[in-house]
């Protein structure tokens, strides 16, 4: 049955209709990287016209992401293969509050 469940899940991520679903994915990683304090702070990640938008509530938290998102977004991308299109079509990342 895990085995069926798995493959049912990765069957339907594939699809071309249902290929925001990866980005989702992606940016869980992204936040199981970051420490607590700056995960619970972000609000919302999405990715559009080459860029993430990253949604935070405190402009400490802001600063913060500011100066390392990037880096932070590529590494955790590496980790995961179905994160390649946002790691190549990547031009900026914008933290607002």
């Amino acid at each position: 049955m895990v085995k069926n469940s798995k493959k049912l899940v990765h069957n339907i991520m594939v699809l071309p209709q249902l290929a925001k679903l990866n980005n989702y994915k992606c940016f869980d990683i992204f936040r199981k990287n970051l420490p607590k304090n700056i995960d619970n702070g972000i609000k919302e990640i999405y990715f559009k016209n080459r860029t993430i938008y990253i949604l935070v509530s405190h402009p400490t938290i802001k600063m913060e992401l500011s100066y390392s998102a990037e880096e932070l977004l590529q590494n955790s991308f590496k980790q995961d293969s179905s994160c390649d299109y946002i790691s190549e079509n990547l031009l900026k990342v914008i933290v607002r509050i």
